[in-house]
């Protein structure tokens, strides 16, 4: 059942949700102190979109998407737009093809007077998104002057329309702002990341280099969860994480020394942080190997890292998992114990484990890793 902004939700009258339905029923007392400004606008703004009639929806969709056409086809500007302003420009592909996939979604089948958005009609959504995003930059490359086609920017316009299509699902029947902050703030990075992909290429190999760091951050995190766990991988992925937590101190000298040579950065830093932390777990050991042989291997020869990260990242791994193979036994055992991170720095071969990682770091600090 959906609450209405004024808490008057008795007054809808029953029925049995849809299966595909993403449905709240608060009670009137949360809905009066929870649905705040924010929500009881964008509700608004739905149910007086829903005065359009199903079968004539198509009318406004088709309109915006000529508006969109319209947009795609003013010259750009002469020498092209660079850094942020290009930036904003790709970010436009977002809340643009975002309100058409809301357009369109008023031509699905309505319940109480909403649109259902259950997952095989968001999949088409997102499909037909993907089509008219596809058709527009075809449209560009065949007619727009100076403009040039990006698969990127078809990536931000499904994005925009996913993100808008998530919080109009929750606002159906949100009763307080708190569940739409974060859709909206997760939306918006989303977004922002896609726009960043169509503008530097280099952020393409940034987002890459991010999938390890994430994965370390997992391992790490597998330190202080699951204790007990009896799965077969377990005590493998707690020893990655023991030796990236090791890895830490270091990488915090690492963007100390890359603030004092570039100061606050905002490229730089982000950099450091993402790269820095599987670059030093290899450390000075997986470096030496590297420089010795990764040029050889890959015939790559103008940069040592940015040209050969696949070849850093496998010595990286086969080094971070020998040594989890010997140290997975004794986490096992802590944790089949429930033992906390206390017991663990007590533990004297774990400790000098980590301590090992920490120096061979620490050591990987001054490489001057971007190329030699």
């Amino acid at each position: 059942m959906e609450p209405s902004p004024e808490g008057a939700h008795a007054r809808e009258g029953a029925g049995h949700a849809s299966p595909h339905s993403v449905t709240v029923a608060p009670s009137s007392v949360e809905v009066r102190l929870g649905a705040t400004a924010l929500v009881r606008g964008l509700r608004a703004t739905g149910r007086w979109l829903q005065r359009i009639p199903r079968g004539r929806a198509w009318i406004p969709a088709l309109a915006w998407f000529g508006l969109i056409s319209a947009l795609s086809s003013l010259p750009a500007a002469p020498g092209g737009t660079l850094g942020f302003a290009s930036l904003v420009l790709n970010l436009g592909h977002a809340p643009l093809f975002g309100v058409l996939a809301l357009l369109l979604a008023l031509s699905l089948p309505r319940e109480r007077g909403w649109p259902v958005l259950g997952r095989r009609e968001v999949v088409l959504l997102l499909f037909a998104t993907l089509l008219l995003g596809t058709l527009d930059e075809l449209h560009q490359h065949l007619w727009s002057i100076a403009r040039d086609p990006s698969l990127f920017d078809v990536a931000t316009d499904v994005t925009g329309a996913a993100c808008v299509l998530w919080i109009a699902s929750y606002v159906r029947g949100a009763a307080s702002d708190g569940g739409l902050s974060l859709r909206l703030g997760a939306g918006l990075l989303l977004c922002v990341l896609a726009a960043a992909l169509a503008t530097w290429d280099a952020t393409l190999f940034f987002v890459l280099a991010l999938l390890p760091t994430l994965l370390l951050a997992w391992c790490a995190a597998s330190l202080f969860r699951s204790r007990g766990s009896k799965r077969p991988w377990s005590a493998v992925q707690c020893a990655l994480g023991w030796q990236s937590l090791w890895v830490l101190p270091a990488l915090a000298g690492h963007v100390v020394l890359v603030v004092v040579r570039h100061g606050f950065n905002l490229l730089e830093i982000p950099f450091a942080l993402v790269f820095g932390w599987w670059v030093l777990l290899g450390g000075a050991s997986v470096q030496a190997v590297f420089e010795e042989t990764a040029k050889d291997l890959t015939g790559h020869r103008r940069d040592t890292l940015l040209d050969n990260a696949h070849v850093y990242l496998a010595f990286t791994a086969v080094q971070a998992l020998a040594l989890g193979l010997l140290l997975a036994p004794r986490l096992r055992a802590h944790r089949a114990r429930g033992t906390g991170a206390g017991a663990l720095v007590r533990d004297p071969v774990l400790l000098l484990a980590g301590l090992a990682v920490l120096a061979n770091a620490a050591l990987g600090i001054a490489w001057p890793w971007w190329g030699s």
